[in-house]
C-alpha cells in the first residue's frame, strides 16, 4: 500500500483519474453521468530538466539522526515526534524521501493537539497527540536503509476515565502484528500525568521497508479512580521516537512534480497527486466545467517536500523542505484556469528557492575535516490559499559537509523560500571540525528573497567574532546576489 502526503491513496470517486502516464494522485469529483469531463493537458517550462548536485561534500543530517560514518556505527533518532507545532510531521525523520502516516480506529487521521507539560531531553514541553475513544493508534514509519532497531519510547497520559494500560505491537507488512509487551500498566493514575515507556527492540532484528507500530488501550488497574470509559475517555501521546542506525548511501535523487487542483464554488471537486518528471510530457487529467485554483511544484531533490497531511481542504495547503534536503531545487507556480472545453494549458514554474555558498579565502583547509551548518531562522512554507494560525513545521535539521570543501575551498546549498518576494531574514551557525574536535564557531546572517544567490566570503579558520571578517555579494542577475562577510 502506497501513501501520499501522509493520507491513504483511496478512489471515492464516480469516475477514475484519467492519466496517460504512471503518477499516483487523489481526486474527488461527484458528478452525475450527464456531466461532460474535459480532458486537459499540461505542459511546463521554466525549470532544468537536468539535475545536478551543486556539492560532492554534501551531506544530509538531523539533530542526533540515526547514522554511519566508516566503521564506526552511531545509534540516533530514525524519528522522533514532539508535536510541538501542532503536527503530524516528525520534528526528526531519517532521508528516505517517504511519508509517515498517524492513524487511529481503522485509519482516521488525528489532529487534536492539547497542551502539554512532557519535556524530554532537548524538546520543551508544548503540545501532545490526543485521542478520544481510541480502540487502536497506528504509527507507520518507513525503515528501508535502517542497519538496526535499537529502541522505541514514548510518553503517554490519560484523563481520569481514560486508559491506563496498553497493548503494544509490530508489524513490517501492516497485516499481521507481533506483541512488542502485552501489559504496560501505568505508573500513576493521576489524571494527564506523563508516564514514559521504553522498549529495546535489538533482538527482534526488524529489517523491512516500513514498520508499524500499534497500541490498543486498555482499561488496567485504576488505583482508586474513575472507571475506564473508552467513549468519554482520552489519551495523549507526546515525545515519541524510535531509535537506531540508517545507512545514508540509500537516499536517492528524485524529481516530480505535485499537483493540487481545487474548484472554486465547490470544495468537493478536487486533484491531488504527483507524477514522476519524465511523464510530464504526457501530462493530462480531466476535471468538469468550472473554475479552478491551482498549484504545480516540481521538486528536483534527494528526498520529499513537506506537504499538508490533509491537503482535500485546500485551506490547509503549505509546502515547505527540511533544511537538510540541501540540494532541493523546487519550482513552482499559482495560478487559476476556466475548464470550458478541452484544452492544453502551459505554466513556467518559477524558482522558488536561493542558493548559499561560502567561499572561503584561507590558503590552507587541510586542518579542518567537516562544517556543519544550522539555520538560526524559522523555516520557510509557502501557504498558497489559506493561513496558518502557527507554524505547520518544525525543521531541527543541519547540513554537513565532510569533503570537498578544503580543496574547493568552498560550500553551497539551497535554501527554500517559496514565492517570496520581499526579503527575508537568513542566519546560519557554522561550527568547523578536526577530528570531532571543534575548532571555530561562528554566525552569519542577512536578508534574502527568492531566486537569489547570497555569498558569504572570508577566512574559514580566522579565529573572529560571528561575520568578524566576511563580506556579503548579492547576484540580482538570479534576480539577485548577496555577498556578506563573516
Amino acid at each position: 500500500m502506497s501513501y501520499l502526503l501522509y493520507f491513504e491513496q483511496r478512489w471515492f470517486f464516480a469516475f477514475m483519474l484519467t492519466l496517460s502516464i504512471v503518477s499516483c494522485g487523489k481526486d474527488r469529483i461527484p458528478i452525475e453521468e450527464k456531466d461532460e469531463l474535459y480532458t486537459l493537458n499540461f505542459k511546463f517550462e521554466g525549470f532544468t530538466a537536468t539535475k545536478q548536485p551543486l556539492n560532492a561534500a554534501f551531506k544530509h543530517s538531523s539533530r542526533k539522526l540515526a547514522s554511519t560514518s566508516g566503521d564506526v556505527e552511531t545509534p540516533g533518532y530514525l524519528y522522533f515526534w514532539a508535536f510541538n507545532q501542532g503536527s503530524l510531521y516528525p520534528d526528526i525523520q531519517i532521508p528516505s524521501g517517504r511519508q509517515t502516516v498517524i492513524t487511529y480506529n481503522q485509519g482516521i487521521t488525528p489532529g487534536n493537539f492539547v497542551s502539554s507539560t512532557y519535556t524530554y531531553t532537548g524538546f520543551e514541553a508544548g503540545k501532545a497527540l490526543s485521542f478520544q475513544g481510541a480502540e487502536e493508534i497506528i504509527f507507520e514509519m518507513p525503515i528501508k536503509g535502517v542497519q538496526q532497531i535499537t529502541n522505541l519510547g514514548f510518553d503517554i497520559g490519560s484523563s481520569g476515565k481514560g486508559p491506563k494500560d496498553f497493548e503494544l505491537y509490530y508489524s513490517i507488512d501492516g497485516e499481521n502484528y507481533s506483541v512488542l509487551q502485552q501489559v504496560n500498566q501505568f505508573e500513576s493514575a493521576t489524571a494527564n500525568a506523563k508516564n514514559s515507556f521504553i522498549y529495546d527492540l535489538q533482538e527482534k532484528a526488524i529489517f523491512a521497508d516500513r514498520l508499524w507500530i500499534k497500541i490498543i488501550p486498555q482499561a488496567g488497574d485504576r488505583m482508586g479512580g474513575d472507571e475506564f470509559n473508552r467513549g468519554m475517555g482520552t489519551c495523549r501521546l507526546d515525545n515519541f521516537y524510535l531509535e537506531g542506525i540508517y545507512d545514508r548511501s540509500q537516499a536517492n535523487q528524485m524529481s516530480k512534480l505535485y499537483y493540487f487542483i481545487y474548484h472554486r464554488e465547490n470544495k468537493d471537486i478536487y486533484q491531488i497527486g504527483e507524477v514522476n518528471e519524465e511523464d510530464l510530457a504526457d501530462f493530462a487529467l480531466q476535471l468538469p466545467f468550472g473554475t479552478y485554483d491551482l498549484m504545480f511544484v516540481l521538486n528536483q531533490s534527494d528526498f520529499d517536500l513537506i506537504l499538508s497531511s490533509n491537503p482535500e481542504n485546500w485551506t490547509n495547503v503549505f509546502v515547505g523542505n527540511y533544511f537538510s534536503n540541501g540540494n532541493a531545487m523546487v519550482y513552482g507556480v499559482v495560478d487559476q484556469i476556466e475548464v470550458m472545453q478541452d484544452e492544453s494549458f502551459t505554466f513556467t514554474l518559477d524558482r522558488w528557492y536561493s542558493q548559499v555558498s561560502f567561499a572561503f579565502t584561507d590558503t590552507d583547509l587541510s586542518l579542518a575535516d567537516r562544517i556543519v551548518v544550522r539555520p538560526l531562522h524559522a523555516p520557510f512554507y509557502f501557504v498558497p490559499w489559506g493561513e496558518m494560525i502557527a507554524d505547520p513545521m518544525l525543521d531541527a535539521t543541519e547540513l554537513v559537509f565532510e569533503e570537498g570543501f578544503a580543496s574547493e575551498k568552498q560550500i553551497i546549498f539551497n535554501q527554500f523560500l517559496g514565492p517570496l518576494i520581499e526579503v527575508g531574514e537568513v542566519s546560519y551557525q557554522l561550527e568547523v571540525y578536526a577530528d570531532d574536535r571543534l575548532l571555530r564557531t561562528f554566525t552569519v546572517g542577512d536578508n534574502m528573497k527568492n531566486n537569489m544567490q547570497l555569498t558569504f566570503t572570508g577566512e574559514l579558520m580566522e579565529d573572529v567574532e560571528a561575520r568578524g571578517g566576511f563580506l556579503i555579494d548579492k547576484n540580482e542577475v538570479w534576480e539577485g546576489v548577496i555577498e556578506a562577510a563573516f
